[in-house]
């Protein structure tokens, strides 16, 4: 006997704006509102730094500050635009805008602060870090990290001896004590935007009917909010998946689970090369049992065959 089926023919196609959006399309939100924000950072350093030169406070704006700021807004400018066009951001293009960022700010602390503030630096340095673990992941965390102390690095080179406005040891030290906390904070957090995916990659699969895997509560070894949200999501699975899968009258699969169990069993087959058999029961009579009894004892029968099957 063949079988033949074809799930998608019988389900609607799901609404592509409920789906969940791939990685590069959540990159490509989140940046084009980030852009703003930078845009604005930019402004605002730019006006920062003609209020203090109207005031006399600094003699001069230096050439290098305003080519600074330019070159940063063009880039930032550009970027913007690509992902606008394209609709995704790839890694690529995130780790380009993270590295416009931290040159942005040692270009700026470089031609516009005295050296003793050089490691305020830093601060602004671990204010990038932690927007580009909390929206893009641990390993652009981890190369945010790597930039800002080459960066750091970089901007005292020149400044740092005897006889030089910095010494090493100081530096040195208030490096250390910055990759140590920026180490910390990626390691605590640095799957938090992993395991939201994970999640709501199970909500998307419920939504299709596919309630054939949990969340792996395994994987948690430091319980926070997303560790909640997953075991909340365990706890109706069961439920869910009986609402969705199965006739309530007979308590066995509908269509959609049929079909689900179908394929996981055709593909078990596959893998382990055994033969798949199929078994159609058909109840004689059954109409009239509805014409002589009524349709609620015919109700009654089919639930009866079912707890039987």
């Amino acid at each position: 006997m063949g079988l033949a089926f074809s799930p998608a023919s019988h389900s609607p196609s799901p609404d592509l704006r409920t789906k969940t959006p791939t990685v590069e399309q959540a990159n490509a939100e989140i940046l084009l509102w980030q852009s703003r924000i930078r845009l604005g950072f930019a402004l605002l350093i730019a006006s920062v730094g003609i209020a203090l030169f109207a005031s006399d406070a600094v003699t001069n704006i230096s050439a290098s500050t305003v080519a600074s700021i330019v070159a940063y807004v063009l880039v930032t400018m550009f970027l913007t635009m690509l992902v606008r066009r394209t609709g995704e951001a790839t890694q690529g293009v995130v780790l380009a805008v993270v590295a416009a960022d931290i040159l942005f700010i040692f270009a700026i602390t470089g031609v516009a602060t005295p050296p003793a503030y050089y490691g305020r630096s830093l601060l602004f340095g671990f204010a990038i870090l932690h927007l580009s673990e909390f929206y893009f992941g641990r390993k652009i965390a981890w190369g945010a990290l790597v930039a800002i102390v080459a960066g750091y690095l970089g901007m005292i080179r020149n400044v740092t001896g005897d006889g030089l406005p910095l010494g090493w040891p100081q530096e040195l030290a208030s490096l250390a004590v910055f990759v140590l906390a920026a180490s910390s904070f990626i390691i605590h957090y640095g799957s938090f935007k992993e395991r939201l995916h994970r999640i709501a990659t199970l909500f998307e699969r419920a939504q299709e009917g596919d309630f054939s895997e949990e969340f792996d509560l395994a994987q948690e070894k430091r319980p926070d909010g997303v560790t909640m949200v997953g075991r909340a999501y365990n706890r109706v699975r069961a439920q869910l998946a009986n609402l969705v899968l199965t006739d309530p009258l007979s308590g066995c699969l509908n269509r959609r689970g049929l079909e689900q169990q179908l394929k996981r069993e055709l593909a078990r087959a596959a893998r382990t090369g055994k033969d798949v058999a199929l078994l159609a029961l058909a109840l004689d009579y059954f109409k009239d049992i509805n014409d002589s009894w009524g349709h609620q004892a015919g109700a009654t029968v089919i639930q009866e065959v079912g707890e039987l099957l």
